[in-house]
């Protein structure tokens, strides 16, 4: 460790501090050697089992909210308008923790790309997009610039408006296609190959992108879309994949 000394920092989702008590929390996370919280401050939808919990033990969160105030004057022009937690009429259990001035560092994770069903089926166009033209609802282009002005706004938020030591952005990237939305099915086993065809974004945005960058946008969709199409013809998978295929049809 060459004499330097980690710091432990925990993650936290806001309902469950709201649960037990921001005093409560601190106490826990104190006798369990945490120097630190890493607080979720936008999450999505989910089912979580929580046997600990003394107000419920089975959960399930909003979908797509923020579990903090962003400033009025930095949203309000947003494209993409912020939805905020219903936790949040109650308080803001992020400035109460701090207010507590912890002795450690302070950050935030917030959910940038994954899953925003919601705002993507009211906004097509800021979507991911296979070759084959289908919208992937629950996953944000990071190509468009309504995106990244909304990601972009909500970081400078926390970090100009709540005083934090840093920020886990998770999903900050392009998804991949298999990414947990409920009651995902595929009827043929994709393989890692297969989801990375189907993950490859062709919206508006990324094909103006790729157009500007030399690439010839139709001949690369017309290639992705023969690859899928041999594969879901059979002429991709493996023995195995074949067998499992097969299974899942009858």
């Amino acid at each position: 460790m060459n004499g330097k000394t980690m710091e432990a920092t925990i993650w936290a989702y806001t309902w469950d501090v709201v649960a037990i008590g921001i005093s409560r929390f601190l106490d826990l996370i104190k006798v369990a050697g945490m120097l630190g919280v890493s607080l979720a401050t936008a999450y999505h939808a989910g089912l979580f089992l929580i046997p600990h919990n003394s107000n419920y033990r089975v959960y399930f969160p909003e979908d797509e909210v923020l579990y903090f105030r962003p400033s009025l004057e930095r949203t309000k022009r947003l494209a993409l308008q912020p939805r905020l937690s219903r936790l949040l009429q109650v308080g803001e259990p992020l400035r109460e923790l701090i207010d507590e001035d912890i002795a450690g560092p302070q950050s935030q994770f917030l959910v940038c790309v994954h899953p925003q069903y919601g705002a993507g089926c009211i906004n097509p166009d800021v979507v991911l997009w296979t070759a084959y033209g289908d919208p992937l609802y629950y996953s944000l282009c990071l190509s468009n610039s309504k995106v990244t002005e909304y990601l972009v706004t909500l970081l400078g938020d926390l970090s100009a408006t709540h005083g934090i030591d840093a920020v886990d952005a998770e999903s900050l990237n392009f998804l991949n296609y298999p990414h947990g939305f409920h009651h995902e099915k595929d009827f043929v086993g994709l393989s890692a190959k297969t989801s990375f065809l189907l993950s490859i974004c062709s919206c508006e945005t990324c094909q103006q992108k790729a157009r500007v960058a030399g690439i010839d946008v139709e001949h690369v969709r017309t290639l992705v879309q023969r690859r899928l199409d041999d594969i879901f013809n059979g002429e991709g998978f493996s023995v195995q994949e074949r067998r499992y295929g097969r299974l899942l049809m009858t």
